[in-house]
């Protein structure tokens, strides 16, 4: 639970100290994520429909990544892999995608700074942690935004 970018870490914490049979945590940690993640691929699958290939799988995979109850580094290689296939003249279009990306790696900045304070100094971050996580998520989400156009 310690390892994870999603906002879903700190019920998954939470869960871990009292689990409760057919708790509301459990129901959040468990099913609100693969509900979110199916609703936004359906809708937005019909509107990335009229893009290229490459920028429909990674659109798709931006937001499967971005809404999954458990997201650790090695996620983030599922979508960056696929940006310069989809987008080959990015450099022509930094006007477009600097801010999102100023976005998302400020809050990366954010979330890793209160992930060590947590897992190496030790110091009570949950909370922190917590909100750092769900500011990265809404990154993701204007990065998927500005991709879509």
């Amino acid at each position: 639970h310690r390892h994870n970018f999603s906002p879903m870490f700190y019920l998954t914490y939470l869960e871990s100290i009292d689990p409760q049979p057919d708790s509301w945590t459990q129901l959040l940690t468990r099913k609100a994520p693969a509900i979110c993640q199916c609703v936004l691929l359906a809708a937005v699958t019909c509107k990335v429909g009229t893009l290229s290939l490459a920028k429909s799988m990674l659109i798709l995979t931006l937001i499967f990544v971005a809404f999954n109850s458990v997201i650790t580094g090695q996620y983030f290689l599922w979508y960056l892999i696929l940006f310069p296939v989809a987008f080959p003249n990015i450099i022509y279009e930094l006007h477009i995608w600097w801010k999102p990306f100023v976005v998302l790696a400020v809050a990366l900045g954010w979330w890793l700074f209160n992930g060590y304070r947590l897992e190496f100094l030790g110091q009570n971050g949950f909370l922190d942690t917590w909100l750092a996580s769900i500011i990265f998520l809404c990154a993701h989400a204007y990065l998927i935004a500005s991709s879509i156009g």
